[in-house]
């Protein structure tokens, strides 16, 4: 199941499964897994992605809880 919200805020903002591995300092395909719900977001990497959007944990994971 993916991340819903995390998947809408990066197209909303026109960005590639690409472009956000480069901000959080991995490869597209880790990046792809963790928007997939296939591997966990390290606590770094939350903190990276609610900082880029401006969004509370809850707005951005809420259907993942």
């Amino acid at each position: 199941m993916r991340s819903a919200m995390l998947y809408g805020l990066r197209r909303q903002r026109d960005l590639s499964q690409d472009a956000m591995a480069k901000i959080l300092h991995l490869s597209r395909t880790t990046y792809l897994k963790k928007e997939n719900n296939v591997d966990l977001f390290l606590k770094s990497e939350i903190d990276i992605l609610l900082k880029h959007f401006n969004k509370t944990y809850e707005e951005i994971f809420k259907e993942v809880i």
